[in-house]
């Protein structure tokens, strides 16, 4: 899966001390959530939705208890 690959080369770089390949996918990271969240709801959204969407989704998937979502999100990358 291309957004592993993505995540464990910026995990890498970052134990390597080197920020420009983590700053680089933290953008693709947002832009993942970004696609995933217009996918959703129609529309985009700031980077503090996003973190709620992607954070709502995780539970969702892992059937977190206590969350409540008329209509789960869903967050394929």
């Amino acid at each position: 899966m291309a957004a592993e690959r993505l995540l464990r080369s910026a995990l890498k770089s970052f134990a390597e001390d080197d920020a420009v390949p983590v700053l680089n996918a933290l953008t693709e990271i947002e832009g993942f959530l970004s696609d995933a969240y217009r996918n959703v709801h129609g529309k985009g959204a700031r980077i503090k939705k996003l973190l709620e969407f992607a954070v709502a989704s995780a539970e969702a998937k892992a059937g977190h208890p206590g969350r409540s979502c008329s209509q789960p999100p869903s967050l394929i990358i």
